[in-house]
């Protein structure tokens, strides 16, 4: 019998990568693998933070609005020369015990500008050179979609439907986009 390993570490190799909320969690364990695939990877966040992988180049910026993921999109082209793949992951939570009524609008618009919004200005604003990729890749993260504790709600609620949004926006580049959706 012939034992074979598949080796994972040229999989990325020359490819150049964003990761938005890339300092924490899931996102630095993406930013990793990239980095161990052989990619060249850019990590994006408000702040930065002792997880954040050291093979990565951080870039602080605020993807929750229009100005801020444009900065960072343009930050990301002069560093990379270029982009390859686009990880939509940044998100934030926040906890509202008195449940759904007490949550102001101001916090629903912010959790829309952070969970939503903030894919499609990534995206749209990285389009153009994605399209010019052989191999582009579009990867929405919506990990916390399937939490339904009411505290929760406001800021969790509109990630389900990120991938949708983006899906739809991205249907005449399908030949560059792919989807995952973590429920």
């Amino acid at each position: 019998m012939s034992k074979s390993v598949l080796d994972l570490s040229k999989e990325f190799a020359g490819r150049r990568a964003l990761v938005t909320g890339g300092t924490r969690g899931i996102g630095v364990a993406i930013a990793q693998r990239l980095l161990d695939g052989g990619a060249t990877v850019v990590v994006t966040a408000r702040s930065t933070s002792d997880e954040a992988p050291k093979g990565a180049k951080f870039i602080k910026g605020d993807v929750s609005t229009n100005e801020g993921a444009k900065a960072i999109a343009a930050a990301t082209l002069q560093v990379l020369g270029g982009i390859d793949i686009i990880i939509n992951n940044a998100g934030a939570a926040r906890v509202h015990l008195q449940g759904t009524a007490s949550i102001p609008d101001a916090e629903w618009q912010d959790a829309l500008d952070m969970t939503i919004l903030s894919a499609v200005r990534v995206t749209n604003a990285l389009l153009p050179a994605l399209k010019e990729s052989k191999a582009g890749a579009i990867v929405n993260l919506s990990s916390g979609g399937a939490t339904s504790w009411p505290a929760h709600w406001a800021t969790t609620a509109p990630r389900r439907p990120r991938s949708m949004c983006i899906r739809r926006r991205s249907l005449e580049n399908s030949r560059l986009c792919k989807f995952a959706s973590i429920p």
